[in-house]
């Protein structure tokens, strides 16, 4: 089954980690459309792209059929620190 990195093109951050990825580890575009967007792809992970922010994506969501899924998203810190940042939903 696939995994998915889902990006929102209301969050330019979500954006662009998809061009850094898309630019730096070879995904490559697919004919397959998503949610109105082009679907990137290397191996079995996926990179779908959807018009609204992650928060109300409940509907996209269900639709990926993936066993994983990574939302590419902004997040600030209140200190200011500049850092890549991971956690479970919750």
């Amino acid at each position: 089954m696939d995994r998915a990195i889902l990006c929102s093109k209301k969050d330019q951050a979500s954006i662009n980690i998809r061009n850094a990825l898309v630019d730096g580890f070879s995904f490559r575009e697919t004919d397959e459309v998503m949610f109105g967007n082009t679907v990137y792809r290397r191996g079995n992970v996926k990179i779908v792209t959807i018009d609204t922010l992650h928060i109300y994506a409940c509907n996209e969501v269900e639709n990926l059929e993936a066993e994983l899924i990574v939302v590419a998203s902004r997040h600030v810190s209140e200190a200011g620190v500049k850092a890549m940042l991971a956690h479970p939903v919750g």
